[in-house]
């Protein structure tokens, strides 16, 4: 054998071991990456099934969901001074009545003692009432400004809360919630063994736990939304609280006259009450005096019995 024929046989089985290791090497990798590939769809497949993995929502796809209307909640207040209290919570009740209200808290009462004298006459305001209200919120403003038909508007005001963002991550939450209910139903229906039944009945409270919550939120804000709330004060009054700013320094006697007045009315209103006070004493002071007159009595009669008795006080405060 010359060293041509050498080297043509040595060229051939080297190249027959490199063409065998890179199909070897080929074969290797194909395997290799099918089982990742598999493995990582496996492991996807369970999370997504069981709902653990949370399904995710865009701020597109939210607003898509939601819309781009505002979530508004509007809230007022009235304080309200009268002269005609009845006429007053006549006209009161008529404009809840007129915009479809509801009343959700009432609460009326009359710190006026002395009615039932015959010639009590009333010389303060007793009456007041406490309300909240719920308006559709299309008629929020009119039944603010019907305030002005009751009586003086000692304040008014208005609160505007904006809850869009909440009530769309609220409601978000509850489509998330629900895609997961429904795959946890389907698992439900296919689970084979106790264990998988268990599993997922556990999972499926906790979600359907959280649904519910959720659910009471929205429903809660579309009430908000939808029904606005007024607080009402309703205030009985002799004359109205004048709107004065600053220091009062004008009407200087027809104030002193007034306040004399005032003071002339309440030394009376206290020397009736002192005098009342001193009738409703008399039993007991008629009680005393009896008892003071009976004890009297007792020394007169038992001289002996009252002597002895100072006897033993004595000799108890020697000892």
């Amino acid at each position: 054998m010359n060293y041509k024929d050498f080297f043509r046989k040595l060229f051939t089985i080297g190249a027959c071991i490199t063409l065998f290791g890179c199909a070897a090497s080929g074969v290797s990798s194909t395997a290799t990456g099918a089982y990742y590939e598999n493995s990582a769809a496996a492991e996807a497949v369970t999370s997504e099934d069981y709902g653990f993995k949370e399904d995710s929502f865009s701020v597109a796809e939210e607003e898509s969901t939601i819309g781009n209307q505002e979530k508004l909640v509007y809230r007022g207040s009235l304080s309200v001074e009268t002269l005609q209290y009845e006429d007053s919570l006549k006209t009161l009740r008529e404009q809840i009545e007129k915009y479809h209200g509801i009343v959700e808290y009432e609460e009326e009462y009359n710190n006026e003692h002395n009615w039932y004298y015959s010639d009590y006459q009333k010389t303060r305001g007793t009456r007041n009432l406490s309300m909240t209200v719920r308006i559709p919120t299309e008629s929020f403003q009119a039944f603010m400004n019907a305030g002005d038909g009751m009586g003086k508007v000692l304040s008014r005001s208005t609160n505007v809360e904006n809850i869009t963002r909440r009530y769309s991550t609220t409601a978000t939450e509850i489509e998330s919630l629900e895609i997961q209910q429904k795959r946890l139903l389907e698992l439900l229906e296919n689970a084979n063994t106790i264990e998988e039944m268990l599993a997922i009945e556990s999972r499926l409270s906790e979600v359907e736990s959280s649904l519910r919550i959720h659910k009471n939120d929205l429903n809660s804000m579309d009430t908000d939304i939808a029904y606005s709330t007024i607080h009402i004060t309703l205030s009985e009054v002799m004359t109205y609280t004048p709107q004065q700013e600053g220091l009062v320094i004008s009407r200087f006697f027809e104030r002193a006259w007034e306040t004399i007045q005032w003071t002339g009315t309440f030394f009376i209103y206290l020397l009736q009450q002192i005098i009342l006070w001193a009738i409703r004493l008399i039993p007991i002071v008629v009680l005393v005096a009896l008892g003071v007159w009976l004890y009297r009595f007792y020394r007169k009669k038992h001289p002996k019995d009252a002597n002895q008795e100072k006897k033993s006080i004595f000799s108890k405060k020697k000892e």
